[in-house]
């Protein structure tokens, strides 16, 4: 739960991309930036937060995925800006491809072992088309991670702006923690967590709410 709440907490970023693009934000989401980082402050000192095996969280991991919230800004900042003048089959293969290209070579700046024109389904780029996976990564894995969720996102800001589409995001730390604790990776949380991540549910409600009176 911690990976996600600390990973979806864009709005925040949000409203800093908007002010440099010299757009002020209003009082209410300056109030909504404080719940936030209260909340995050309380999942950091939360020394009951753990895995099932073990491993915790060092403030670089925290650090981390406060950059992915950041990305995440991005994504929906320049999403809703070329979504209406890109038609959408084009940016969803566009989109797609891009992906793939930055994920290939993060893969291969961490671990030398990655191969990129390989259909391995350890070590490989292209392992996804192994006539072993080919048919669960494209029709099962693809379809539920790409269309209901990533394209979703992009579908919903053509009806609604950004901060209120990236809302959805909200329901993710909450599915995370459910599908941990029954997939045995996760520990139940301490009273801290279910703090923060009260805190900081109610801090990206306020910023999407003052983003709707803007």
């Amino acid at each position: 739960m911690h990976a996600y709440l600390f990973s979806t907490v864009n709005g925040v970023f949000y409203i800093f991309l908007m002010y440099a693009m010299c757009v002020k934000p209003i009082c209410i989401e300056l109030v909504g930036v404080v719940f936030v980082v209260v909340g995050c402050v309380c999942l950091y000192f939360d020394g009951s937060a753990e895995r099932e095996d073990g491993v915790k969280a060092e403030l670089i991991d925290y650090a981390i995925t406060l950059a992915c919230s950041f990305c995440g800004a991005l994504f929906f900042f320049f999403s809703h800006s070329v979504i209406k003048q890109v038609p959408m089959a084009i940016l969803f293969v566009l989109m797609s491809i891009y992906g793939f290209i930055l994920s290939v070579i993060t893969a291969k700046a961490l671990n030398s072992k990655i191969e990129i024109f390989s259909l391995d389904e350890t070590w490989g780029c292209f392992g996804f088309v192994n006539s072993e996976w080919i048919v669960y990564c494209i029709f099962v894995w693809g379809l539920l991670s790409m269309y209901p969720g990533y394209y979703g996102y992009i579908i919903a800001m053509m009806f609604f702006p950004p901060q209120v589409s990236s809302s959805g995001l909200l329901f993710e730390p909450i599915l995370a923690q459910i599908f941990g604790i029954a997939f045995k990776v996760d520990k139940l949380p301490g009273v801290l967590s279910y703090i923060g991540a009260v805190i900081d549910l109610i801090g990206i409600f306020l910023i999407n709410k003052g983003d709707q009176k803007r």
